[in-house]
């Protein structure tokens, strides 16, 4: 919502090129449109978008989120990396 009472809508989506960077990054809403809402304090409009990283393997995982004004605003990207790691800890043994 603006100053003027009206809100203010963006759509948002994810965009990696490996099925593993999709499982990796999980995105809360996990899609759909956001409506912001104003701030009564400062008059600022404030919408929040959670981001979680969880790795798979012990690799390098990069994405970007975009976000996109649905009045014409130019498009916002948001680049996200995460880096996987490796704990022989955790890790099953088997006798086979």
């Amino acid at each position: 919502m603006n100053s003027n009472g009206e809100y203010h809508s963006n759509r948002f989506s994810l965009h990696a090129n490996s099925p593993d960077t999709y499982e990796a990054f999980r995105i809360e809403p996990k899609c759909g449109i956001l409506t912001t809402q104003l701030n009564s304090k400062d008059k600022s409009v404030q919408q929040v978008i959670s981001v979680y990283f969880t790795a798979r393997h012990n690799q390098t995982y990069e994405c970007q989120l975009s976000i996109e004004g649905l009045l014409g605003e130019p498009p916002m990207s948001i680049f996200l990396t995460g880096q996987g790691s490796y704990d022989g800890k955790y890790e099953a043994i088997l006798d086979i």
